[in-house]
């Protein structure tokens, strides 16, 4: 039992880079949804040719791309250790960061700037702008 308990550590890794992913994809999805009610309330007569279902399969599907290609390196940032714990006698399952994710340039860049403008003020603006747009387009009619 204890080394089957142990043995689901081995995902973690894994799961956090996907976790990432998801999050990605949920935070440009909903941008994709609001461009598209923006299109469809503000543009309706173009919105008809710019909105077909290929366009949108495509958009669904370069998000999917972007967000995997843009935490890619998030599968290196952690590792998985068993260390034995000498003051209490067992083994404990330990989470360490990798060097990537010790690599200071490497967190000034994606953490500080990247994840910051791609995961927060592209997407808090563009929410925003489109929001407040289609909002205005619906008051004036």
């Amino acid at each position: 039992m204890r080394k089957q308990s142990v043995n689901c550590y081995y995902v973690t890794p894994v799961f956090y880079a996907l976790m990432t992913m998801a999050q990605t994809i949920s935070v440009w999805m909903t941008v994709a949804m609001s461009l598209h009610r923006f299109i469809g309330v503000c543009f309706p007569y173009q919105s008809g040719r710019v909105l077909t279902a290929r366009n949108v399969k495509g958009i669904i599907g370069g998000v999917i791309l972007t967000a995997v290609l843009f935490n890619i390196f998030r599968f290196f940032e952690v590792t998985f250790e068993v260390c034995w714990m000498e003051p209490i006698g067992v083994e404990l399952p330990v989470l360490r960061m990798t060097a990537l994710r010790q690599n200071e340039l490497y967190r000034k860049l994606f953490y500080e700037w990247a994840y910051t403008l791609i995961m927060f003020v592209v997407p808090f603006t563009v929410l925003i702008a489109v929001n407040s747009m289609v909002i205005g387009a619906i008051h004036k009619e």
